[in-house]
């Protein structure tokens, strides 16, 4: 019984690992999506938002990633 509860821990961090990279992955995209789009607006207002937009994304990837490598805290 215990292995059992072991084996699901296990699979549950793997599984939100998984899920955390897989965000961090899709957040760092749209960043880059937000820096390509500011290279072709037209005014100074634009640019500086969505360059803070990106910024954001990218925190969001970071936060995600550390999200990934942090181990579950012990319940006893």
């Amino acid at each position: 019984m215990m292995t059992s509860a072991i084996v699901l821990i296990y699979a549950g961090r793997e599984q939100r690992k998984m899920i955390n990279m897989a965000q961090t992955t899709d957040y760092r995209k749209r960043a880059e999506e937000c820096v390509e789009l500011a290279q072709s607006v037209r005014t100074p207002e634009q640019r500086t938002m969505l360059l803070h937009i990106a910024e954001t994304w990218l925190r969001l990837a970071e936060n995600a990633g550390r999200g990934a490598m942090a181990e579950p805290q012990s319940v006893n």
